[in-house]
């Protein structure tokens, strides 16, 4: 919503087709069939902590952008930032 556009093209998340985003963000939203739902360990700025994952497609940047965080869990560690369409939530300690 953020970004340049939002694609939809069978429909998953409601009317099929592509819409205009806001363009506050160079980056574009595909949805797809598959959600992704899983806990993570979030890093940024020196501080760790236990979130969750959870997005339905992917988000690509158009311009050169710095990741805004590190994210590992059991596939491994990578950068995160411009994945827009994917949020990470924290999760309160009794929930883990």
């Amino acid at each position: 919503m953020l970004g340049l556009s939002l694609s939809d093209e069978a429909g998953q998340a409601g009317d099929a087709g592509t819409e205009r985003g806001l363009g506050l963000l160079p980056a574009e939203t595909e949805f797809s069939a598959s959600k992704t739902l899983r806990q993570v360990t979030a890093s940024c700025g020196g501080r760790e902590w236990r979130a969750y994952e959870i997005h339905m497609g992917t988000t690509r940047a158009r311009a050169g952008v710095e990741p805004l965080q590190t994210v590992r869990d059991e596939a491994g560690t990578r950068p995160e930032g411009m994945r827009l369409g994917k949020r990470l939530g924290y999760l309160p300690a009794w929930l883990v």
